[in-house]
């Protein structure tokens, strides 16, 4: 419906074409996202092969332990999400480092400084790179587009 009225055919024929070119870059995020939360998985596990004791605390009070919102996923799939939301600048999930002896500590700050430098700063500049070039791109052959759209739509019609 949206794509017959002539005010509006310009917009979802831009929305389209900025789902299909986005594609790779969700792709490449996803990945890089994979490849960043393995970190944070070797810290907590060094962290838990150094004190014994704070895997049977967390087990029995999972509330109070950082992350305990990931209690019911897997390790990878936990840190996964929450690498994820640290791409979407939603930092509440810091609160991971409380745990961290000094050293732990240390690796977990640089670490969440070059997930944020990569997902927050990097990422962010491509996706406005990407959508504008997208927009001149839509910009410059939107009468095409409409046509082609609206012939498409009688043949459904047909």
């Amino acid at each position: 419906m949206m794509r017959i009225l002539k005010q509006y055919s310009p917009i979802v024929i831009m929305m389209q074409k900025v789902f299909f070119d986005f594609q790779d870059f969700i792709f490449f995020l996803l990945l890089i996202i994979m490849f960043l939360s393995v970190p944070y998985g070797v810290i907590q596990f060094g962290v838990l092969r150094d004190h014994p004791g704070l895997a049977k605390e967390a087990i029995a009070n999972p509330d109070s332990y950082p992350g305990f919102e990931y209690k019911y996923l897997s390790y990878m799939l936990g840190y996964f999400l929450m690498v994820l939301r640290f791409a979407m600048a939603d930092t509440s999930n810091i609160e991971t480092s409380l745990s961290l002896s000094f050293k732990y500590d240390i690796i977990f700050w640089v670490l969440w400084l070059l997930t944020m430098i990569i997902l927050n700063v990097i990422f962010l500049n491509f996706v406005i790179t990407k959508a504008m070039h997208t927009y001149e791109e839509v910009s410059e052959r939107i009468d095409e587009y409409i046509i082609r759209d609206r012939t498409n739509m009688i043949a459904e019609a047909d």
